[in-house]
Parts: structure tokens; sequence; C-alpha cells
């Protein structure tokens, strides 16, 4: 009788064993997974927020009569459509701006 309980015991030893490796496995899956996801999203951080190339460095060179003359006409455009509030809550105020880009365009062709 000693000896069947002994064995009983063994088995069921084995058994939680293996269910033990088998939870450790699928632990060590998820952590393998979530790991593989964090870096993914690191990278694909460091991809959107990456840029090429180097940044500028000291001062710029001072603009041509073509620079200054497209400088105006952007500073010109800008007043024209950002001097005021201009939303649903203003709607006077959008359409004038809607009026102004339209008669811009319609200038350009």
């Amino acid at each position: 009788m000693l000896k069947g309980y002994i064995k009983e015991l063994a088995r069921v030893d084995s058994s939680r064993s293996r269910f033990h490796e088998a939870a450790c496995n699928g632990r060590a899956l998820v952590l393998v997974f979530f790991a593989t996801l964090v870096a993914l999203v690191g990278l694909a951080v460091w991809f959107v927020t990456g840029t090429p190339g180097a940044s500028h460095r000291g001062p710029l060179a001072p603009l041509d009569a073509d620079g200054r003359r497209l400088a105006d006409k952007l500073k010109k455009h800008v007043t024209g459509v950002a001097s005021e509030e201009h939303n649903v809550s203003h709607p006077e105020a959008l359409e004038r701006s809607a009026r102004y880009i339209e008669s811009t365009l319609s200038a350009l062709g």
C-alpha cells in the first residue's frame, strides 16, 4: 500500500512539473510577445519622429527680390485669411475669409 501511495505521489508530482513547465513556457511566450510589441512601437516612434539629414546651422542667406516678393504675398494672404477668428461661431468672418480665398484663387486662374 505504501508503494502504491509513493507511486501516486511521484505521478502527481511529475504531472505538476509538466504543468509548471508549460506555464513557464506560456509566460515566456507572452513576455516575448510584449517585448516584441514594445520594440515595434519604439521603432515606429523613432521612424516617425526621426529627421533625415542634418539640421541647418548658422544664419540664413538674405532674400533676393523674388524671395522678398514671395514673403510679401504670403504676409498679405495670411493677413487676409487669419486676421480675425472665423468659424461656425462667427459666420460673417467665415464668409469673408471664404470670399477672399475664392477671389484670390480665381485671380490666379
